[in-house]
């Protein structure tokens, strides 16, 4: 558990969607401020789960789940809209509205809490700044690349200013460039602005980016990338599980995960990287 009050709590998590078959057994962990929990895991051993229950939107069998001090498996419907609104969520698909322009995504949510548009305008424009957006803000999603739509889908989760945001494996089907820039984004929010996240994946390269990198900025406020290899580089805010039958197998940080030699985690990393090796060889076979 981390030292520092957490924002995302899960004590002793159980559920099942039958009462019966459990998908998730006894999961605890902690997400702090401005820290990032990456969590990996074979089909159907309850990443999504985990969002959606973080969400409110499904309620465990037993366990407590705490959103910033607040314990919210026993809150009702209207009490849970008051959390959620803390909280962005980025899905696999970007799932925007495709009869929507790029600036009526981003503004959605906060016409339906009835901000004024002045102030709608101002944050629509902050986030699209943010993710560096140089396009038409009155293209419809049709118009944009797959790696634009979910960056898109990153700056409508932000809208707000919401302390949480959680990513349902983002980077699925995107070539490696635009999956890096994907990571690129989710690293800023942790770092720069301090949002405490949970980041559902399958890729390596993923893991691998996202426990490389922190962002800073100097004296003038222009950003700056440390990586690993920078005597001032100190990434302590992005810790990693690995879900195995319906419990939590491995939760520590990626050095710990890249040195283990526990034969599973050996196993499943390697599974991982060869299903990678595949998708990029099957990209390069249908250019």
């Amino acid at each position: 558990m981390s030292e520092r009050p957490s924002v995302i709590e899960f004590r002793n998590v159980w559920h099942s969607y039958d009462g019966e078959h459990f998908v998730l057994e006894d999961i605890s962990f902690s997400v702090g401020p401005g820290e990032m929990t990456v969590i990996l895991g074979g089909s159907g051993s309850g990443k999504s789960t985990i969002l959606r229950l973080t969400l409110g939107l499904i309620r465990p069998d037993d366990g407590e789940i705490f959103i910033h001090g607040q314990e919210i498996t026993s809150m009702t419907e209207q009490e849970l809209l008051a959390i959620r609104r803390k909280i962005g969520i980025v899905f696999q698909s970007g799932a925007l509205f495709d009869s929507l322009s790029v600036y009526e995504n981003v503004a959605y949510r906060l016409r339906e809490e009835g901000w004024p548009e002045e102030r709608i305008e101002e944050e629509v424009r902050r986030q699209l700044a943010f993710i560096d957006f140089k396009g038409d803000v009155h293209a419809l999603p049709g118009e944009l690349s797959g790696g634009m739509r979910r960056a898109v889908a990153i700056a409508r989760a932000m809208v707000g200013g919401p302390e949480i945001l959680l990513f349902d494996e983002p980077t699925a089907g995107l070539d490696p460039p635009t999956a890096r820039a994907l990571c690129e984004l989710a690293a800023k929010y942790r770092d720069l602005q301090g949002v405490s996240s949970i980041f559902v994946t399958h890729r390596m390269d993923d893991v691998r980016f996202l426990s490389s990198v922190l962002y800073t900025r100097d004296a003038a406020g222009d950003v700056l990338a440390l990586h690993r290899d920078d005597e001032t580089f100190s990434l302590i805010n992005t810790r990693f599980l690995i879900l195995r039958n319906r419990r939590i197998y491995f939760s520590g940080t990626e050095e710990q995960l890249r040195r283990s030699e526990d034969p599973y985690v050996r196993e499943f990393i390697g599974a991982l990287e060869e299903m990678e090796e595949q998708e990029v060889f099957e990209e390069l076979r249908l250019e």
